[in-house]
């Protein structure tokens, strides 16, 4: 995610991205995940904006050890983190340059969707890509693999497109900009919609339940160390 293909580089227009769209999603609960080779929860389902936005901004390669790029691992959290809450209006927003070193990416978002559960992904990157940035004796550096060859690191939308196709969603790209994030709302306020339209047909004597119902929004950021194995 260091990788300067755009500007200033996949990681920071990454984040920046992801900031805007907590802010433009504001009134749902919202979930934060970082991964790399594996995943963690840095924020459960909630409110708190302010923590999140302040975990975002300070989200750095330093905070996960494992190398690699852990889909699957990702978005079977995800699914984990939302617990056993019915119906829709869920998604699972999935932010990466697409390269799966775990693989079983499709079949994980594909259970997602079976409990009703949404994935889009929003693809870092270029299908050119670039080398990957290192530092070291006080010069800017790239990595290199056991050949002693620098490696490089490309957005796989290929990838993505079937990832998002197995979750029901769409796929999108950082490159779309500002306007990006108003359109995932405009997704996610779709998928409130049907489910809300779903009730009043089943269950049309209780319609008041209408409004109970919570938007969940599971915000899935990959933030990696930066390396990619070369395939």
């Amino acid at each position: 995610m260091l990788c300067e293909d755009v500007a200033p580089n996949r990681l920071e227009l990454a984040k920046a991205f992801a900031q805007k769209l907590v802010v433009t999603l504001e009134g749902e609960r919202i979930g934060l995940i970082f991964f790399a080779g594996n995943a963690f929860l840095q924020m459960p389902l909630s409110t708190d904006y302010s923590f999140t936005l302040q975990s975002l901004q300070s989200a750095t390669p330093d905070l996960i050890t494992e190398q690699g790029t852990a889909l699957a691992a990702a978005l079977e959290l995800a699914q984990q983190s939302f617990g056993f809450e019915p119906g829709g209006g869920r998604a699972i927003i999935l932010i990466t340059d697409g390269e799966d070193h775990g693989g079983n990416a499709q079949k994980k978002a594909d259970e997602a969707y079976s409990e009703g559960i949404v994935v889009y992904t929003v693809g870092a990157g270029t299908a050119g890509g670039g080398p990957i940035p290192t530092a070291g004796n006080g010069f800017s550096q790239y990595k290199r693999d056991e050949k002693d060859e620098i490696v490089r690191t490309r957005l796989d939308e290929t990838s993505l497109h079937k990832v998002a196709q197995s979750g029901g969603g769409k796929s999108f790209n950082l490159k779309q900009g500002d306007a990006l994030a108003g359109t995932l709302k405009r997704e996610l306020d779709s998928l409130q919609k049907r489910e809300l339209e779903v009730r009043s047909y089943a269950e049309f004597e209780s319609w008041y339940q209408w409004f109970l119902l919570p938007a969940l929004i599971l915000l899935v950021a990959e933030f990696l160390i930066p390396f990619r194995k070369k395939n």
